[in-house]
């Protein structure tokens, strides 16, 4: 009977090491494993949400904000005040005029001289057409200017005469210019300071003067 019961504890005893050491076993950490194995799938990124103050991207294309072109079916004129290239093709055209403002220099008055005789005083401007008679300027700072004349005198200073033909000049003042295109027959001159031109010189010339200029 003892020896059953020494027996017995025996068995236990070989059974419960038996048991912790299939216990142990058990509990042991796993050895290492491939990589990737165990790791958990990567999950996408969530996709960004818009937000208020963003506007969406057209889809379709590009467009501005450009004017509409027009387009017409009728030919293009040129403009009536610059034409074709740029320069005025046509003469402006004035409105009525209103009042004319004073004038300082003067018109020039045209006299048919019919062989007659003419005296001029002061600062006129004339033109004596045809032949006259004679010719006599008075006064100063006329402007003087004829086509023939038997005779041209001069009494006056600063006067301008300019004729075509003259058969005598005779100048008694200062300072004028006198101009006859064909040939003089006789000048005869007594004041100072004149001028006289021609194409040819004169048949008969006399200077009693001082400072006359003579261009043939």
């Amino acid at each position: 009977m003892r020896i059953a019961s020494i027996v017995l504890a025996a068995v236990l005893t070989l059974m419960l090491s038996v048991g912790g050491c299939t216990r142990g076993v058990d509990e042991e950490a796993p050895g290492p494993t491939a990589p990737g194995a165990n790791s958990q799938e990567s999950t996408p990124a969530p996709e960004p949400q818009q937000t208020q103050n963003e506007q969406p991207e057209p889809s379709g294309p590009e467009t501005t904000n450009k004017p509409p072109m027009l387009t017409t079916s009728q030919p293009i004129q040129p403009s009536k005040r610059t034409g074709y290239f740029g320069a005025s093709s046509h003469r402006p055209v004035f409105s009525a005029s209103g009042p004319t403002a004073p004038v300082a220099t003067q018109m020039r008055k045209i006299i048919d001289c019919k062989g007659k005789f003419y005296t001029i005083e002061g600062a006129v401007k004339v033109s004596y057409r045809g032949n006259c008679g004679g010719l006599r300027v008075s006064g100063d700072k006329a402007d003087i200017v004829f086509e023939e004349a038997d005779s041209i005198e001069v009494q006056g200073s600063s006067n301008k005469v300019v004729g075509d033909e003259a058969a005598e000049v005779t100048v008694y003042g200062d300072e004028n210019e006198i101009t006859v295109r064909e040939q003089i027959s006789k000048l005869s001159v007594n004041g100072d300071n004149n001028t006289f031109s021609s194409t040819e010189t004169p048949k008969n010339l006399t200077d009693e003067g001082e400072g006359n200029t003579f261009d043939w």
